[in-house]
Parts: structure tokens; C-alpha cells; sequence
């Protein structure tokens, strides 16, 4: 059960408890979990927790994001990076707390949990739980965790923090947030699921293809992706539509990698088959491929991650593996990587050891994702290779020389530093983009990782930002990033989504379960959009917007399949089933993709790996490359097409290539045309068809602000920079807003030669003050025909009175029911006519606490003026009360006006405190009384009624309060002192008084009472031990206590044989001893080994000791 009840336009409490206490945690330095997941995206303003029970103390509450997407709660072990926000503050007793957040932009809700975290005990409060039970319907719906964070799990690897429990009730946890979407109408997917329809099914019996790993190669050069996985091969039949040609193709493997391995023009496959059955298909030209003997590849590694590259830049695409581990007698086996060099003939040559990657990868590790960059840009390709099993992740620098060397922990790409030096990730993959737009290369990491107290030596993905070609260095940037923790995290890739120039992410998040599996939540991979510097390029998470819902994949793949521009995304589970998500983003911006053609004769692959392609627009320049294949986790690739959006621009100064051959060839093309599809080659622009090409000189037409009734014109200049004659069909201005908007050209032209230039003159002529916004249509036969729409915006200006409130949100604090606070309200107008306020409303939960004088209203302010308005408070429950009152005017731009406001309706209640929790009284003699007086104040606004003082465990009745009669009562804010006496029989006498009243914050006040007896019969010299050592010390079991009395005085010791917390473990009494020397044979053999002392408070007797 759970509901969103909305308090006022914007903000509304998120809640899953009845509201109805049923109990909360006392269990020792445990911790609470309570897990919230708004039914829509949303922005978290506060958290409001409900406590109760425990002593007032200083406490902490975590307010974090949940990593597990259900099952398992994350702990206080992942908080350092899975943490929002951290909150200390002052427990003071029983009720609600809220904690603002909004200053941190937290962002929750649709497919993302939240996650707040309480420690109770140990004196501490709990968070208070319903009455309703936790978990019904299943595991998966368990939401409200109490985990012994601290004791290892005998079950499981005797690993703290995943003792975890189901909490007896819904912890009162709540949410005020802003909702992003409607919670009750989700929007249409954008990101929209077309396997079917795209015929990527199997051909027997047209169920969709089930498998972890994919890879996405133009195998019939055709200029269309083509995807290969689970061993079926679809070939792209450029409508959007694919083929299934695996009888007829004659590649036989699940898990293919893609490259030109011979050099000969056509695309080769290499299929990792595992060990000894790694096996090369050599592209015969004409649709089908032939097996290769490679059989110097053939070792008995297990092969993970395939990649193909050209290290040494002679044209031949050489191959790394990334090996992985097998059980071999019931231990695992790491296997090293392993590189081979292409010898141009179609055979390899095993240069592991002399290349320097044996000399990396000391000892061997499991690694499971690898991929190929030129990290530092000196035109020589590197490798980095992620590691399982904590393991660092590797750099290998290539030095030019035909060697590498690793340079992982040198320049940080080897992980986050964790609390042990030798530990840093599960490494499931890698990709390289310049996400910050700032030149050079950054990575991401596929982590997966732990919520329990692995986190502490384990690492989340990974956002690694490069600090500059020269520097060789990496600083980590994954919180400034925001890119979420997730258990399950698997591979990951850049990709433009939006075409707006910055890269976004999209990272597969893996299951053990399949989705039917039913009692297991779903692992949904995740698609992050860029935010911008704006935004300091934080990722925004954007899967339940996009509609783009696939559980436990372990590789998301780039592929613009239907060469429209925009990057589609084709994500690999073995869990769900395959899916390709069409890119159907609104708002997308201008475009160009590059595909590269390599020329052979110069020394270079014919696929240009290893290229790096710099687009240039005024002053800006934006990277990309093509190191190799590409891949995005284990046996995988994506697209070799190079994509750049650009957003608002219409048009590109530059584009350079840069080749990776010997020559260091560079060719540059000026003022290519964009939202093109563009083959480069050495000499440029390659099968160029001959069309006509429009090119625009603003990509917006933006009038501005025009008061209404007045009038202003814009010219856009319209040019065919292609090779034909353009047609055009039609100019015309489309949109709700368009009537304010006119062409003036009195004729308009249906054609442009090549080169010719035409001016379009807008008129805009707005009728009132509002934001106008059109487009300008050119319809014509223009290959980037889509560029002919431009957007036409223009804000119409009226004077008016406009309202401003410029002061705080108004907070009343505590008020108590049945009386009243008033604020004043100053609210001025900055509008430029006399502002008209006609009356103010409030939600209905307000109840009619909140008033305005109805004398006040309507009200006139004029232009430049104030007007102070009283709000008042009259509270009628013991609640708190926030939300938004509205004021309501004639005002243009805010005609319904919100302030936030908030106040708390407090019953009348006593508080109590006592001047100590500690009373000491003197040595006294058996029989005789001592006397210590204790102050009671009463700090609350009402009688606090005091109705028994008791002593616990006081069977002698050492201790009685003096002359009081119960009840009896102390008025608000008084003080009152009540005499206790100390009667001894014996001689230590320490017990617990209690005071029970009806105080709201402790209706039991413990305070401790300790007295010491004293035997008048015995004769004692606290001075007369002239010496005691024990020996030996450190002591394993048996030790000695010698003692020496001096002269002829009676001497009474009692020891206690104490912990560090001061708890007595033993004790040992040497009865009445006379002067002389004495030993004490002392048997620790069942106290655990640790640090203790040995104590006679009343001889003065203190001595340190350590069992071993």
C-alpha cells in the first residue's frame, strides 16, 4: 500500500506507513533500512523520519541511493560513495524530524529507490514502524530492513552487513518531492522497443534472441549495421528491417569480434569460441565467409575479451585477449593476456612477453573487460584491460616502440583507492569519450559491486576523467558525475542520445534471476543523460522517461541501424531477452556521422582503426576515434560508424582526420554539409551522391522581446551548398503560435542553383504578452532536407503588474494549539501597472489553520511598491503543517502566486532533566545516613506530574527520598529539589533510581545512585600497601598477585578483574589481611584475549593488563 497525497501545486509527501506506531528497533548497533520508490520520477525537497524511544544524544541518519533495486538494502559499508547526503543532528525525544535536501538536486522515483539508513541502540532511538506488515505479497516487496551490519555471516563467507532481517512494519519514513512526470500516465517510450518489428527474432519459431553478449559490424558493406549474437546473424535490409542469414552466411559462434584482419577491404570475424576454439572467418567478398587454420591462436586460455587493433601501425589488425580464471582441483587459475602480432599473412606471431604485457600483468588476474584507446592522443593505440576479482585495472601505455608498459596506479586508471591499498574493483567493461567536451579522452568503468561490508574494498562504476594529454593522469569524478551504484553493474558505452554534443551513458545492469523468475525484483539497464557544463555534466538517470525497459543485461551496444542520425541502442540479456531501442528522442539536435575508409596503398587498415576524426564549429573542437573494435563489455562491439551531435549549430567549419598509419597522413574537409551520413577516405568525401544540400545561416530565429501592438523583421539566408539544383516545394510557417509570425517576401523561390543564396524575411507583430514560438518549414528535395525547419520564437510585451515575494520561505515554528502566531508578508510589484491581489487560498490540509484578514483584500500595489500582508497561524493539531499558500492577482507572468510556508502545531508538554544523572554520596558508617540533594526541572509548558520515585534492586532500602508525598507537581519552566538519603548495611551500594512521571520525552528518568558502607569494627589504612605486582604481564592464562602490607594494620582488598567498558568479569576477595606479604593466584583462562584491568576503588588499586 502506499500513497502520494498532494499538499500543493509542485510538492507532495511520498508514503508507505499506515501512520499507526506499532513499535520501533532497540536491537543493539544495528541498522534500519527504509526504502522508498516514488511511482514516478521525481525531486526529493526533504526526508521526514519518525523516532522514538532512547536517551537524547546526538544522531545520524543516511540518505542515500539503493544499490540492490530491491532484495538486499545497501549499508553504512557503501555510504562513502552511495551516500547523497549525511545529516548529524540533536535527538531530543520522541517525534518527527525532517531533513531539506533540495539544495542537492536528488533525483528519485520511477525505477530509482531511496534509501534512508538509522543506527538504533545502544541508548540511541529507533525508527518507529506500523502496523501494517512488511514484505506481503513477497520478498521482493520487503522494503524495510533491520541488519546486523557488524557481525560476520557464518553463511556466507563470514561477511558483515548481509545479516539483514525484514523490519516488523513500515519504518514512518516520508518524502516531500516534486514530481518530474504524472505518477498515474507514464509517458510514451522514446526510446521505443522495435525488436519485433525489426524481424530480430529467431527464424524457427520467432521468439526473440536470449543472450548476454552482441556485436554490431556492416559485414556486406552496404552501409548499414548488421547484428550478430546468440550464434544468429542479422543482416540489415536498410528499411529498418533485418534478415536472418546465419544458414547461408558460414560463421559459426555466439561471441564474434569484427575487423578487416587480412587487410583485403572486407570486414573479418573473429569468434571467441574459448580456449582452443578461437577460431577467424576471413570475409570472402560476396556475402559469406570462410574459416580461417589460425591455430597459433588456439591456446588453452579462457578467452574473455577479444579485441582487434593496430598497435604497431602497419595497416594489420593485431589481437589482444583478456583472460580470465578457471577451477582447476577446486582453486581458481588466473590465465594472463595474451597479444599477437599480425604478420600480414594471415598468421600471428605471440609477442606477450617481448610487447611488455607479461611484465604488466604481475601475478596473472581474471580479467574479464578490456578495451583500446589512445588515452594521452600521441597516435599510438593502448590498451586497458578491467579486472575481476578486486584485482587493479590495467593501462598499458603504448610507447611507439613495438612495447608497452602499465602505468594502471601511475595515472589512476587503475581504480578508486580503497581502506586496503591492494583492492579496487569487479571490472565488467570499459568505454572512452570526451563527456566533458574539453579534447581529450575520459573513461567509464563497469563495476559491479557490494552493498554490505565488501564495499569498503570494492569499487562502484567509475567516471575517470582524463586531466589533459601531457599529464598521463586520471582523477576520479564518479560522485560529481552522479552515475548511480548498482550491485549488478555490467558493461557500459558513450553515446550522444540527444545529438546535443555532450555523451551520454547507458550501462547494463546484470541478474542472476531470470525476469519470470516472479519473487525477484527487476535490474533495469540504466540510460543517463548529460546534463552539460551547466550542470557540471552530472548524468541524470532517464530509463523510466525513455521507456527503455530491459532486466539483467550484461552489454548495451551503439548502433544507428536505421541511419537516421540519432544512436539507437541494442542491449544483450540472457535474462530478458535482446532488445533494440529505437532512438526517438524529441528535441534532438543537428548531426554527422563519419564512416571511415581506410587507404590500403598508404600503409592503413581498411576500416581506419586507430583514426581519430576532430570536427571544428567557430572556436570549439569536438573528438572522436576509432581505436578498434569496440568493446563495451566481454565479447562485444559497437558500431564502427563515428557520431557527433551538435545541437544548435547548422553548420560545421572542419572536419580533420587523422590517420594511423606510418605517414601520419591528415585529411581535412571545409564546411562539410551536416545531418549526413559521410564516408571519408584519404582524399576526402567518397560517394558523394550528386544532390542538392541546404545550408542556413541560423539555426534559430529569435525576435526577442516586442511590446504588443509593435512590430520587428528577421532575415535567414537559406543557401544550396550542394551539386545539383535545389527544388523547393514549399516555405511556410507551422505552428499554434503562428498567426503572429508572417513571411514578407513578396515572391518565393522555387529554386536555387549551386551556391545560390536567397533571404527570407519574417515579420513578427505580437497582440499580447506572451512567449511565441513557431517553425519556419523549407520543404525541398535537399539531401539534408531536415535542416529546412528552423525555430522561430519572440516574447510579446504589455505593461502589467507582476508580484515578487523576496523573503524567505515563512517558517512559524512551534505554535501551540489554540493560539496564534502572525508574520507579515511583504509583497512588492515589479511590474510596470498597478497590481490587483484579490484573495488568498490554502490546501485543504491546512484545515483553516492559515488566514489572511479578509479586510485586506482586494488589494492595489502600485508599480514599485510594497504591501504587507499578516498571515497568521492558529493551529488545531499536533502536526506539522507545510505547503504552499497562494496568492491570486492579475499579475501577467504569476496571476497564482506560491509561498512556502510551514509551522508546527505542539500540544502543551512537560520536559523533563535532573541537575545529575549521577549522584555520589560520602563514605558512610553502617547504619548512619548521608544526605545529597537532586534538582528536577521541568523545561516543557505544562505541570509535569511526578507520580513515584523509586530505587531498582534495592532490597536493603539504602536509599529513600526524603518527606515527599506522590503525586506531586513541578509548574513549566520551574525547577524542584527533592533530598535523598544513604543508609549503608554493607559496603558498596550502587543502584538505579527512577523517576516515572508523565514527561514526553522520558517518562523514565534513570539516574544513577553509588555509596560506599563503611564496617566502623574494621580498622583501614588506604596508604598501608606498601606494594602489588602481578606478574607475569602479559599473562596467557594462570598469573600472580603479590601483595605487601606494612606494619601492624588490618587491611581489608576486594578486586575486580574489569573489560575496557568498565564491566566487572570477576571478582576476588582476599578477605582481612595483616601486615606481611601475600599471593594471589589469579585464573584468566576463559576471559577472551584483549586489554582489562584489575581494580580496587576503594585501596586506590589500578593495574593494566593484557591477556593474550
Amino acid at each position: 500500500m502506499f500513497s502520494s497525497i498532494s499538499l500543493y501545486s509542485g510538492i507532495e509527501i511520498y508514503q508507505v506507513d499506515n501512520g499507526e506506531i506499532a513499535g520501533y528497533s532497540t536491537t543493539d548497533d544495528w541498522e534500519e533500512a527504509c526504502l522508498l520508490k516514488p511511482e514516478a520520477p521525481c525531486m526529493l525537497h526533504s526526508v521526514k523520519i519518525y523516532l522514538k524511544g532512547g536517551e537524547a544524544c546526538k544522531d545520524t541518519i543516511w540518505i542515500a541511493q539503493d544499490p540492490t533495486d530491491g532484495n538486499q538494502p545497501p549499508t553504512i559499508w557503501v555510504m562513502h560513495y552511495a551516500a547523497y547526503s549525511r545529516r548529524i543532528f540533536d535527538y531530543t525525544g520522541e517525534g518527527w524530524y525532517e531533513f531539506v535536501v533540495s539544495d542537492a538536486e536528488i533525483k528519485i522515483g520511477g525505477h530509482t529507490r531511496l534509501a534512508i539508513l538509522h543506527h538504533c541502540g545502544k541508548g540511541r532511538p529507533g525508527l518507529a514502524y506500523d502496523t501494517e506488515p512488511n514484505g506481503s505479497g513477497g520478498y521482493k516487496n520487503i522494503s524495510n530492513y533491520i541488519t546486523d551490519v557488524y557481525t560476520p555471516n557464518p553463511n556466507f563467507y563470514n561477511i558483515a552487513g548481509t545479516l539483514m532481517y525484514a523490519a516488523k512494519g513500515h519504518y514512518l519514513c516520508r518524502l516531500m518531492v516534486e514530481y518530474l512526470e504524472d505518477p498515474d500516465n507514464k509517458p510514451s517510450p522514446t526510446m521505443l522497443d522495435v525488436t519485433t518489428n525489426a524481424g530480430l527474432i529467431k527464424t524457427a519459431d520467432s521468439t526473440p534472441l536470449k543472450n548476454p553478449m552482441g556485436s554490431v559490424a556492416d559485414w556486406n558493406n552496404d552501409g548499414f549495421d548488421d547484428i550478430a549474437t546468440a550464434g544468429q546473424f542479422m543482416q540489415n535490409n536498410g528499411d529498418g528491417t533485418f534478415t536472418n542469414v546465419s544458414a547461408s552466411i558460414g560463421v559459426k559462434g555466439n561471441y564474434t569480434v569484427w575487423g578487416d584482419i587480412d587487410n583485403d577491404g572486407f570486414i573479418d570475424c573473429f569468434v571467441n569460441g574459448g580456449g582452443l576454439n578461437d577460431l577467424i572467418f576471413y570475409n570472402n567478398g560476396d556475402g559469406t565467409f570462410s574459416k580461417g587454420t589460425n591455430t597459433e591462436l588456439q591456446m588453452d586460455h579462457p578467452n574473455v575479451t577479444p579485441l582487434l587493433f593496430d598497435y604497431n601501425r602497419d595497416g594489420y589488425l593485431d589481437i589482444f585477449m583478456a583472460c580470465g580464471r578457471r577451477t582447476i582441483a577446486g582453486s581458481e587459475v588466473y590465465f594472463p593476456d595474451q597479444l599477437f602480432k599480425n604478420n600480414g599473412d594471415r598468421t600471428f606471431e605471440n609477442v606477450t612477453a617481448s610487447a611488455g604485457i607479461e611484465a604488466g600483468e604481475q601475478p596473472a588476474m581474471d580479467c574479464w573487460g578490456a578495451s583500446v584507446c589512445d588515452f594521452n592522443s600521441d597516435g599510438w593505440i593502448d590498451v586497458y584491460v578491467n579486472t575481476y576479482r578486486l584485482a587493479r585495472d590495467l593501462l598499458y601505455k603504448n610507447n611507439g616502440d613495438g612495447t608497452f608498459s602499465e602505468i594502471g596506479k601511475a595515472s589512476g586508471a587503475a581504480g578508486m583507492p580503497t581502506s586496503d591499498p591492494n583492492y579496487f574493483g569487479h571490472g565488467m567493461g570499459s568505454d572512452w569519450g570526451d563527456y566533458d567536451n574539453d579534447g581529450d579522452y575520459d573513461v567509464i568503468v563497469g563495476n559491479l559491486g557490494h552493498p554490505d561490508s565488501r564495499g569498503l574494498v570494492s569499487n562502484p562504476s567509475l567516471v575517470l576523467r582524463n586531466d589533459g594529454f601531457d599529464t598521463e593522469k586520471f582523477t576520479n569524478v564518479t560522485n560529481d558525475a552522479r552515475m548511480l551504484f548498482f550491485e549488478m553493474n555490467g558493461g557500459v558505452l558513450f553515446a550522444d542520445l540527444n545529438n546535443d554534443s555532450y555523451l551520454d551513458i547507458v550501462h547494463a545492469l546484470y541478474s542472476y534471476h531470470q525476469k519470470t523468475s516472479g519473487d525477484v525484483a527487476e535490474n533495469h539497464t540504466r540510460f543517463y543523460q548529460n546534463a552539460g557544463p551547466d550542470k557540471d555534466f552530472r548524468m541524470i538517470e532517464k530509463t523510466w522517461e525513455w521507456g527503455a525497459d530491459i532486466h539483467g543485461a550484461w552489454v548495451a551496444l551503439r548502433t544507428d541501424y536505421d541511419n537516421d542520425g540519432d544512436m539507437d541502442i541494442y542491449v544483450c540479456s540472457g535474462k530478458d531477452n535482446n532488445k533494440l531501442f529505437e532512438n526517438q528522442l524529441p528535441e534532438s539536435g543537428n548531426w554527422s556521422t563519419i564512416r571511415l575508409v581506410g587507404d590500403i596503398a598508404s600503409g592503413m587498415n581498411s576500416l581506419a582503426y586507430g583514426a581519430e576524426v576532430i570536427v571544428s564549429i567557430d572556436d570549439k573542437n569536438y573528438v572522436r576515434s576509432l581505436p578498434g573494435s569496440i568493446s563495451n563489455g566481454r565479447t562485444s562491439q559497437s558500431t564502427n560508424a563515428i557520431h557527433f551531435g551538435i545541437g544548435d549549430q547548422s553548420k560545421i567549419d572542419r572536419i580533420m582526420v587523422l590517420w594511423n598509419n606510418q605517414a601520419n597522413d591528415v585529411t581535412e574537409i571545409q564546411n562539410p554539409p551536416v545531418n549526413m551520413i559521410l564516408k571519408i577516405g584519404k582524399n576526402g568525401l567518397l560517394d558523394m551522391p550528386n544532390k542538392s544540400l541546404i545550408s542556413v545561416d541560423k539555426s534559430i530565429i529569435d525576435f526577442g522581446v516586442v511590446n504588443s501592438g509593435e512590430y520587428k523583421e528577421e532575415t535567414i539566408t537559406i543557401t544550396n551548398i550542394g551539386d545539383v539544383e535545389m527544388n523547393i516545394s514549399s516555405i511556410s510557417i507551422i505552428g499554434t503560435e503562428g498567426d503572429a509570425f508572417a513571411i514578407l517576401n513578396e515572391t518565393l523561390p522555387t529554386t536555387l542553383a549551386v551556391d545560390q543564396g536567397v533571404g527570407i524575411t519574417i515579420g513578427f507583430a505580437p497582440t499580447e504578452k506572451f512567449d511565441y514560438r513557431a517553425t519556419l518549414k523549407i520543404e525541398s528535395d535537399a539531401g539534408n532536407s531536415t535542416l529546412g525547419n528552423i525555430v522561430i520564437i519572440g516574447k510579446g510585451y504589455e505593461p502589467s503588474g507582476e508580484i515578487a515575494y523576496f523573503g524567505e520561505p515563512i517558517d512559524f515554528g512551534n505554535v501551540l494549539i489554540g493560539e496564534s502566531k502572525s508574520i507579515d508578508i511583504e509583497l512588492s510589484n515589479i511590474g510596470e501597472a498597478v497590481l490587483e491581489i484579490s484573495h488568498t487560498t490554502y490546501p485543504a490540509s491546512f484545515a483553516g489553520c492559515f488566514s489572511t484578514p479578509d479586510y485586506l483584500v482586494p488589494v492595489t500595489i502600485a508599480p514599485g511598491e510594497t504591501e504587507i500582508i499578516p498571515l497568521a497561524f492558529a493551529p488545531s493539531e499536533e502536526k506539522t503543517y507545510s505547503g504552499n499558500i497562494t496568492i491570486h492577482s492579475d499579475a501577467f507572468t504569476e496571476p497564482e502566486f506560491d509561498i512556502f510556508v510551514t509551522g508546527i502545531g505542539e500540544a502543551k508538554k512537560s520536559y523533563i532533566a535532573v541537575g545529575s544523572d549521577e549522584v555520589v554520596f560520602p563514605e558512610t558508617n553502617f547504619g548512619e545516613t548521608s544526605e545529597r540533594d537532586l534538582l528536577i526541572t521541568n523545561s516543557g509548558n505544562k505541570d509535569l506530574i511526578i507520580s513515584e520515585i523509586n530505587f531498582q534492586m534495592d532490597r536493603d532500602s539504602a536509599y529513600k527520598v526524603k518527606d515527599i508525598v506522590y503525586p506531586f507537581a513541578i509548574a513549566p519552566e520551574s525547577e524542584e529539589t527533592i533530598t535523598i538519603t544513604f543508609t549503608p548495611i554493607k559496603e558498596s551500594v550502587k543502584k538505579t533510581m527512577r523517576i516515572y512521571s508523565d514527561a514526553t520525552d522520558f517518562p523514565t528518568k534513570n539516574v544513577k545512585m553509588v555509596g560506599v558502607g563503611v564496617d566502623p569494627n574494621i580498622v583501614i589504612d588506604n596508604d598501608n600497601i606498601s606494594e602489588i605486582v602481578l606478574a607475569p604481564n602479559p599473562v596467557n592464562e594462570m598469573a600472580k598477585l603479590e601483595i605487601t602490607i606494612a606494619d601492624k594494620l588490618i587491611q581489608e582488598i576486594k578486586l575486580s578483574i574489569m573489560d575496557i567498558n568498565g564491566k566487572c568479569l570477576k571478582e576476588i576477595d582476599t578477605g582481612i589481611l595483616t601486615a606481611g606479604q601475600y599471593s594471589v593466584d589469579l585464573d584468566f583462562g576463559n576471559i577472551s584475549a584483549g586489554t582489562y584491568y584489575i581494580s580496587d576503588v576503594k585501596n586506590g588499586i589500578y593495574i593494566p593488563i593484557i591477556i593474550e
